[in-house]
């Protein structure tokens, strides 16, 4: 999908030019959707285009709830149920099937009464847009002090976050990335420095768990082999070589998963050295997060399914 190029304030018919673009009816994969947003979108149209979007869903969650309150028995009501999140999606969904659909089931909130009994909406219609800068035009300590971070060495090792990270260079790479994405907002996915400071913390505990793994049993010699593939890949992303990290992303997040499946599914690896690895201390699904993103926003690639690696793992 190819969207319009779009600048300056969204208006209402571009709004709805746009909803209609992106027909989220047919195109459910937010990731995708939302790179073409980037792509098309300057960061003053995305902005407004999203202030229109959250007026629209207030406007339907308003509608319903007036209702609800004043149309529908509790029989009625029993009939359906909106959670928080629910309610979210449900309103999102509402304005993006369309103009002509929102239109209609505002001036007839019974279409939206039988739209929740029947629980005929998806998540999200939401995430498809970028968000917007938080920060725009902040400095980098003006950003330190509105997060109440520290910005010194000493400040550091002072306070709880000193024990999060292996290094202070750890940290303010991990701040500065925050700081980039602050200012940028989602824009700052579709550019390849978005995707370094992710990849170079992994690639520091994985070049320390291969120098720490000395004569190797047979399981430990295959964990060496896929932490060398990882930090390969990560090597890349840290290089912004977009288009061989691409080319290796699927075989990258094998290793990722292989190596989490020999120590927790296995038991093939002592802790002091499991503990060495990011997937097993810092979360299993940062690499998977890492590369479907990049492989999404930079190389317009369908995203791998939850674990489908390590289920592989798994079958073999």
């Amino acid at each position: 999908m190819e969207l319009k190029k779009r600048t300056g304030l969204c208006t209402e018919d571009a709004f709805w030019e746009c909803v209609a673009e992106i027909d989220w009816p047919a195109n459910n994969e937010k990731g995708m959707t939302k790179r073409d947003c980037l792509l098309a979108w300057s960061v003053e149209f995305g902005v407004s285009f999203r202030k229109i979007l959250e007026k629209k869903k207030t406007a339907v969650h308003c509608m319903f709830e007036s209702f609800e309150e004043n149309h529908l028995s509790k029989a009625q009501r029993d009939k359906y149920y909106l959670g928080d999140d629910g309610l979210g999606d449900f309103c999102s969904h509402v304005v993006g099937l369309g103009r002509e659909v929102f239109d209609a089931e505002m001036a007839d909130p019974t279409k939206l009464y039988k739209r929740a009994c029947k629980s005929d909406y998806v998540e999200k219609f939401g995430y498809c847009i970028p968000y917007e800068p938080a920060h725009p035009d902040a400095t980098f300590d003006e950003f330190m002090d509105a997060q109440e971070r520290p910005k010194t060495e000493k400040e550091w090792e002072g306070s709880y976050h000193f024990r999060d990270y292996e290094t202070y260079e750890d940290f303010t790479g991990t701040m500065r990335q925050a700081y980039r994405h602050a200012r940028m907002g989602d824009w700052g996915m579709i550019e390849a420095e978005h995707y370094e400071q992710r990849a170079r913390s992994n690639h520091g505990r994985i070049a320390v768990f291969v120098a720490e793994l000395v004569d190797p049993s047979p399981w430990e010699a295959k964990a060496l082999e896929y932490a060398t593939l990882l930090m390969k890949y990560l090597g890349d992303l840290m290089s912004g070589k977009t288009d061989e990290a691409l080319v290796a992303s699927a075989s990258a997040l094998e290793a990722w998963w292989g190596l989490f499946h020999i120590v927790e599914d296995l038991g093939e690896l002592r802790e002091k050295h499991s503990q060495l690895l990011p997937m097993i201390s810092r979360g299993q699904y940062g690499g998977e997060n890492l590369i479907n993103d990049h492989r999404i926003y930079m190389g317009g690639l369908e995203r791998f399914k939850c674990q489908h690696h390590l289920k592989e793992h798994r079958a073999a």
